[in-house]
C-alpha cells in the first residue's frame, strides 16, 4: 500500500478504514469526514461558475477546475497508458471485461501514487504536491463513484474519469473510451456503449450537470435509440 501523507491544515489527520478507504480527522472538533478539507474550497469554487449560460461551456470549465486542481491537466496521456499497462490493467494485460472487472480503492491509489511519481517521459511535466494530488483525484473517484466508500468500483469507471482529465488530444481520448464501450473490439455494443455512458454522466452528475444532457434515466433509451438508427439508417 503507498503512503499518503499529504497536507493537510493544522489539527486534520489522513485515515484510512480496513479496505483502505481514506477518510479525515478533524481534532479540533472531534469530526471525522470523507472528504479532503481542500475538496469544499474546490466545490465552492464549481458553484461559482453556473452563472456561465450554455451547459456545454459552463460543464466543460467545473471539470477543468477538478483536472487542474487535481493536476491531472499534467499527466500525458501516453504516461497514463504506461502506467496501465506497468500495473496490469492495459490492453494486453487485462482479461477481463472492463464493465465487470472490480478494482479496490488500494489498486486505484497505486495508479494515482504511479502517474504522480517522478516524470519519466520527455514531455511530463512535474506535479507541484504529488501527494496532495493523489489525494484529491482518489477524493474525486471516490465521491463519484463509491459515495457508500465500500472500497471497490468498476475498472472502466477508474479509466474513464483519468482518461478524460488527464492531458492529450479529443481524437486519442475518444479512440479509448470506443474501446472501453467495445471491449476492445471493432465494433461498440449496446451494453458497452450504455455502462460507459453511465460511468461518464456520473462524472457530469457530480458537478450537477446531468439534467442538461438528459440524466441518467434516459441513458438506455438514447443508446438504444443510436443503434437502432444505425440498423435502420434513413
Amino acid at each position: 500500500m503507498p503512503e499518503i501523507e499529504s497536507e493537510l491544515p493544522d489539527d486534520w489527520e489522513r485515515s484510512e478504514t480496513d479496505t483502505g478507504v481514506p477518510y479525515y480527522v478533524d481534532h479540533k472538533t472531534c469530526r471525522t469526514q470523507w472528504d479532503h478539507p481542500a475538496t469544499a474550497d474546490i466545490l465552492r469554487e464549481i458553484d461559482q461558475l453556473n452563472y456561465i449560460k450554455f451547459a456545454a461551456y459552463r460543464t466543460a470549465f467545473k471539470m477543468r477546475i477538478i483536472q487542474q486542481r487535481c493536476e491531472l491537466d499534467k499527466v500525458e496521456f501516453l504516461r497514463l497508458l504506461s502506467v496501465f499497462d506497468q500495473l496490469g490493467y492495459g490492453d494486453k494485460e487485462s482479461s477481463h471485461d472492463d464493465e465487470t472487472q472490480e478494482v479496490t480503492i488500494l489498486d486505484v491509489e497505486n495508479i494515482l501514487v504511479k502517474i504522480f511519481s517522478q516524470p519519466t517521459l520527455a514531455s511530463d511535466v512535474e506535479a507541484v504536491n504529488p501527494l496532495l494530488s493523489t489525494d484529491l483525484a482518489l477524493n474525486f473517484i471516490l465521491n463519484i463513484f463509491d459515495r457508500d466508500r465500500n472500497g471497490k468500483l468498476k475498472s472502466c469507471s477508474a479509466k474513464a474519469f483519468l482518461i478524460i482529465m488527464c492531458k492529450g488530444r479529443l481524437r486519442d481520448k475518444y479512440q479509448y473510451l470506443f474501446k472501453l464501450a467495445s471491449n476492445r473490439g471493432k465494433f461498440a455494443n449496446a451494453e458497452g456503449l450504455e455502462f460507459l455512458l453511465n460511468q461518464l454522466m456520473k462524472i457530469v452528475g457530480y458537478i450537477k450537470e446531468d439534467p442538461s444532457f438528459g440524466g441518467m434515466n434516459n441513458v438506455q433509451s438514447a443508446v438504444k435509440n443510436c443503434f437502432d438508427k444505425a440498423a435502420h439508417p434513413s
